[in-house]
């Protein structure tokens, strides 16, 4: 049993592939808006303390969608399991 562990172990080792992982390129805007703020050239904080800016997201990763999935969907109005056929009409209890 142990001979077998120890094979598959180095059969593993060496057909792996690399799958490290790998850090999301930065988004540009976000670069610019730290050169800037870096520089002073951006105050987000107002006179009460809060955030007033919209700061950019650091990554621009974007995911991309299969061809058969429906970006536009549309809800019903009302959604009744019952009319599904999953649950049964109430009886009397």
């Amino acid at each position: 049993m142990r001979f077998i562990i120890i094979i598959i172990s180095l059969l593993n080792l060496l057909f792996a592939q690399s799958n490290e992982p790998q850090v999301a390129p930065l988004n540009p805007e976000f670069v610019k808006y730290l050169e800037e703020k870096k520089l002073g050239l951006v105050n987000n904080i107002n006179s009460y303390g809060y955030h007033n800016s919209i700061i950019p997201h650091p990554t621009n990763y974007k995911i991309e969608t299969p061809r058969n999935y429906k970006v536009n969907l549309t809800l019903p109005q009302q959604y009744d399991l019952r009319d599904e056929g999953f649950v049964t009409p109430v009886k009397d209890q």
